[in-house]
Formats: structure tokens, C-alpha cells, sequence
């Protein structure tokens, strides 16, 4: 394969300038802090009862990534993310969270939000540009996934970040619950003069047994049988369609179990999606999804995950369905600030034509 020289030489410039941005924001946390070597201070009781007003933190997360296709005989290196996160929280009460990705070569906002306690621990308020709660493995850091990636339900059903307003409890309860509202505005349309808004609500509700972190993938905690579910949902409401005064709705619906015991983890889901409230004759999907993993000497998981998306047949779309089936491990050293992906997949559809077969292999590395 040719490659042009020139382009190559600026991705290569751009690769080097984004990793070390991420470094360098990787290294600025610890700066202020004492040294390993230093006893710390012996405060007094007042001095232990007093806690700064305002705390500030700030990280690097990056990832880089090699992965084979066996449908396109495709060979690439890539950095799906490259993060710099600012977070500052004033009195427990207030939270602010800036996050800027390089990934892709493309600077883009990941989280810019504002997060207020109202009522203590079970009313807070948060405003900006954050993660939809829908899909608990969406809602999962990137970071912390068994696997190199999230699978292609993510995409299927709108999974991801957006501008908008939530009400919610947090995640720390055993019952957790979110109500919002979200513009369906990605960064790409605010290069239009006047993006259009188009709202979506989003709602979720959920029980997870104490000490159950459901937003952790792999039990690394070990421990007693724990048990946890959720129920999410997504309704669009779009306001461009051509009859004034009428509103076409679609919507996706999601349900999830997960069960842990002496680290082992077993994640079952379901999931919906209707282009139209009413109208039968719009697509409609149905999907569900399965993953297992098991953790042992806390740093090192194995891991599977199979998912299925099917097209219910209508009269404008024939029939289709896609199968992802993943096997992978991961190893974490440094107390996690590095980790290593191992994962290949197998990939089935059978739409239009004959069925097509694929393979996938993925190695990455992660510096958090």
C-alpha cells in the first residue's frame, strides 16, 4: 500500500503532539502533592476536622490501539482516545467536569458539566454536555472496560453524550434513579449557523445490592452473591416533520441484570428501538446481549460478550441481522494506571445478500 509521505508526516506529528498533551496532564496531578518519601505532617484535631473548600484535580487517559480486520485485510494503529480531564468540586456541593478528547486525531469536548447537590445526596441537578443514561455499558468508563471496546449496540441505539439537563441520585444508593431532557446536538452541528434542537428524554431507573458498583465492569471486589438491575429509556420527539402541528416519536427501551460473586460477573440485557410511535411500517430493531468475565488476582480478568441486533422486516427495509461474539483479557499493573487489552471477535450478517463472515483482532494499551 502507498502512502503519501506528507500526509503521513503530519499524522505522525499529530500523533506525537497528542500523546503529549495526555502525558503531560497525566503527570500534572501528583505535582501538588507531597512526595512518597515525605512523612506526612501531624495534624491536629481541628486541622483533621477542617476540609479545603474547594478541590481541584487534573488527568491524562490515553489509549492506543492495533487492530485487524479480516473483511477489509485492513492493518491500522489508532488512538481511539486521548483525554485531558479537568474536575473541581467546592464544598461537596458543587461539580464541575471538563473534558477535552484528542482521539481520532480531532479535538472534541467529551463532558463540559455542572453538577449540584440540591438535596443532599438524593436530589442533584446536572447541566451541559454529558453521557445519556442509557446502556450500562455505555454509562461504564472506557477506561475501565474488560474488553478493548463497547459493542456495536452502542451505536445501534444512541448511546451517547449529549447536551441537556438531569435530575438524579447519583450512583451510590442501592436504588438509583434519572429523569432529563437532551437537545440531540452532537459537536458537528454547532458548525451550523442555528442547530436545530430536537428534543429527547431520557429516563432510567435501577436497584443494585449493596456493594455492587454497577458502573465498574469485572468484580474485582470479590466478595458475596450480589445482584443488580436497570431500566433505561430513550423517547425522541422530532419537530421537523413536514405536517405542522403533528410530531413524529421515536423511542429505545433497555433493560439490563448483572450478577457478581467472588469475582465472577455475569451481564444479561435486552433492548428495543422503534423509529415511529405509531406507524408499523418504520424500522424497528430488536437486540439483546450477553457478556461473562472472571477476575483473579484482582489485576487480570478473562472475558466474553455476544450481541445481537435484528431489523424487523417492513415494507420499505428486508430483514437483517448481526451477530458480535468477543473473547478477550485484560492486565492491569501500576495500580491501573496501565492496562493491556487483548480481545478478538467474530462478526456475522445476513441482510441484503448472502451472509458475510469477519474477524476481528484488537491489542491496545491504556495510560490513566
Amino acid at each position: 500500500m502507498k502512502i503519501n509521505n506528507v500526509a503521513r508526516s503530519r499524522r505522525d506529528d499529530a500523533l506525537v503532539s497528542t500523546i503529549a498533551i495526555v502525558f503531560v496532564a497525566t503527570l500534572v496531578a501528583p505535582l501538588g502533592g507531597a512526595r512518597a518519601d515525605t512523612p506526612p505532617p501531624n495534624p491536629s484535631q481541628n486541622e483533621l476536622e477542617k476540609e479545603p473548600a474547594f478541590d481541584f484535580s487534573a488527568r491524562g487517559r490515553l489509549q492506543v490501539r492495533y487492530t485487524h480486520e479480516s473483511e477489509a485485510e485492513s492493518n491500522q494503529v489508532e488512538l481511539p482516545r486521548a483525554r485531558v480531564i479537568l474536575r473541581g468540586d467546592y464544598k461537596k456541593l458543587l461539580e464541575l467536569d471538563l473534558g477535552m478528547d484528542f482521539g481520532g486525531f480531532d479535538a472534541e469536548v467529551a463532558n463540559a458539566f455542572l453538577n449540584v447537590r440540591a438535596y443532599k445526596k438524593h436530589l442533584q441537578v446536572r447541566a451541559g454536555r454529558m453521557k445519556r443514561p442509557f446502556l450500562r455499558q455505555f454509562m461504564n468508563s472506557a477506561f475501565g472496560l474488560v474488553l478493548a471496546e463497547r459493542s456495536m449496540l452502542e451505536d445501534g441505539f444512541q448511546a451517547r453524550r449529549d447536551l441537556g439537563v438531569l435530575l438524579h441520585n447519583g450512583d451510590k444508593d442501592e436504588l438509583e434513579w434519572a429523569l432529563g431532557i437532551f437537545g440531540d446536538l452532537q459537536p458537528s452541528d454547532f458548525a451550523e449557523e442555528t442547530p436545530e434542537f430536537r428534543p429527547v428524554i431520557a429516563a432510567r431507573v435501577g436497584y443494585h445490592q449493596d456493594g455492587l458498583d454497577p458502573y465498574d465492569e469485572g468484580d474485582r471486589r470479590g466478595g458475596r452473591f450480589r445482584i443488580g438491575g436497570a431500566l433505561s429509556a430513550l423517547v425522541h420527539v422530532d419537530r421537523t416533520t413536514a405536517k405542522v402541528g403533528e410530531r413524529d416519536t421515536g423511542y429505545r427501551l433497555e433493560g439490563d441484570v448483572l450478577m457478581r460473586v467472588e469475582g465472577a460477573s455475569i451481564g444479561l440485557g435486552a433492548l428495543y428501538r422503534a423509529e415511529d410511535l405509531v406507524d408499523p411500517d418504520f424500522t424497528r430493531f430488536v437486540a439483546g446481549f450477553g457478556n461473562v468475565d472472571y477476575t483473579f488476582l484482582h489485576d487480570y480478568t478473562v472475558a466474553a460478550r455476544y450481541s445481537l441486533t435484528k431489523r424487523l422486516e417492513n415494507n420499505e427495509a428486508p430483514e437483517r441481522t448481526e451477530h458480535e461474539l468477543t473473547v478477550g483479557a485484560v492486565a492491569r499493573f501500576f495500580n491501573d494506571h496501565l492496562s493491556v487489552h487483548v480481545d478478538g471477535s467474530w462478526l456475522r450478517d445476513t441482510g441484503f445478500a448472502d451472509e458475510t463472515d469477519s474477524f476481528r483482532f484488537r491489542l491496545q494499551l491504556g495510560v490513566k
